[in-house]
């Protein structure tokens, strides 16, 4: 032949066939809802620990409280986001169809995760910042390589040999 080309050693390729194939369908066949489950739980104490940390996933400072907040929070203390702990201890996950969500039911959940502007009778007009504790595209490279490891610990005890 003439120009570029490469050769095959077929025989390797069929070896690692006959031990890849049978090692996935092992995988393929794990439980995936309690990787997800894993997967939920660990994204899940991630984001509670970020109520504690007042800092979004991408490790910028959440927006301290406005003065009208600090006049009404005089004394109590606490961190942002946390006066009874309802919103930190509402991050659930639920795995449903081979899908995995995380977040809160909370009603005003996602206004402090996106921020939103309302006109008070008090006040006038309102402005709660954007306080994001979700992290929708798993951007801190921290919790990406925690989540790594899980799924590697999945892949090795779920995959019949094959090692991620």
């Amino acid at each position: 032949m003439a120009g570029a080309a490469i050769e095959l050693d077929v025989s390797e390729v069929q070896e690692l066939t006959r031990t890849l194939i049978p090692a996935l369908q092992d995988l393929l066949g794990a439980d995936r809802d309690q990787l997800l489950t894993d997967i939920g739980v660990e994204i899940e104490g991630q984001t509670k620990d970020r109520f504690d940390e007042q800092a979004a996933p991408d490790g910028s400072r959440w927006e301290p409280w406005s003065p009208v907040t600090k006049r009404l929070r005089a004394g109590s203390g606490g961190h942002i986001l946390v006066r009874s702990g309802e919103l930190q201890e509402s991050i659930t996950h639920v795995v449903e169809g081979g899908k995995l969500q995380v977040g809160s039911g909370k009603v005003y959940a996602a206004v402090h995760q996106y921020g939103h502007t309302f006109d008070d009778s008090a006040f006038g007009a309102v402005t709660i910042p954007a306080r994001p504790y979700l992290d929708p595209d798993l951007s801190n490279s921290d919790d990406r390589a925690a989540l790594g490891m899980l799924v590697e610990d999945f892949v090795r005890e779920h995959g019949g040999g094959v090692v991620a």
